[in-house]
């Protein structure tokens, strides 16, 4: 496999990226293992930009691409020098039962094989978030730290841009992406996307679709299999966060 695009569940990528995109060069975010199921969440960023973004991307500014593989049934799990500061050459390659992923560096790996590489995201941010001044050898660091959330065993979140701000209208840019939480539980089918609406309105609200959704015996989302549970708009940050988690912990 040789470019973003062809992996299955790339709907809203392939929506932003209008020409195919090579997998290849990333900067890895972040790294979760769920040793219970097991599932590994990778996110990370590209060095591509959206050629058709969002408008209220494209009004904040952003200019970086973040996205992410969620992996379920993995084996043969090898991490070797992580966390890294080196920039990881990715590769996948499948047969006919089973991908292999491996993100490599002169000095770091991260190897495994799955069933189902899950794409997440895309979404963006501007570096202009950035703080000015870094340590020496140290990660850039965002502005804001992300919302801490209570995830009980068996969910993953696929895209988190929730920071730890309030709306305002002089953060309403941390606001701006389609989807700010989104989460799904594949043993069960229950998920959830959020988002704030008018995207990125400092007077908006907060809106969550509760859904469930089918897979095949691979792990693959059914096409139009989605049954929607409902849907809960609120202007409280504190309660949009709450709903979110009383519904994992119910579901």
């Amino acid at each position: 496999m040789n470019s973003w695009n062809k992996l299955d569940g790339s709907t809203f990528f392939n929506k932003v990226f209008t020409s195919p995109i090579l997998i290849g060069e990333i900067e890895l975010f972040s790294i979760n293992i769920d040793n219970s199921r097991p599932i590994i969440l990778m996110e990370f960023d590209i060095p591509e930009y959206p050629d058709a973004p969002p408008d209220k991307w494209k009004q904040s500014g952003f200019n970086t691409c973040r996205i992410g593989l969620n992996c379920s049934n993995i084996e043969g799990l090898l991490i070797k020098n992580i966390p890294t500061h080196e920039k990881l050459r990715i590769k996948i390659t499948s047969n006919e039962k089973k991908f292999r992923i491996s993100a490599s560096s002169e000095n770091s790996l991260i190897e495994f094989t799955t069933k189902h590489p899950l794409p997440c995201g895309p979404s963006a941010y501007s570096n202009a978030h950035f703080t000015d001044k870094k340590p020496k050898n140290m990660r850039t660091k965002l502005k804001y730290e992300l919302q801490p959330l209570r995830v009980p065993s068996g969910w993953t979140i696929t895209i988190n841009n929730l920071y730890e701000v309030d709306l305002t209208p002089e953060t309403a840019d941390w606001f701006s992406s389609s989807v700010l939480l989104g989460g799904a539980r594949q043993t069960t089918g229950h998920c959830f996307d959020s988002r704030v609406e008018p995207e990125g309105d400092p007077s908006g609200e907060f809106v969550i679709e509760f859904l469930t959704i089918k897979y095949d015996n691979k792990g693959n989302p059914l096409k139009n299999s989605e049954i929607s549970l409902g849907e809960f708009k609120t202007k409280n940050k504190m309660e949009f966060i709450k709903k979110i988690e009383d519904f994992m912990l119910e579901a």
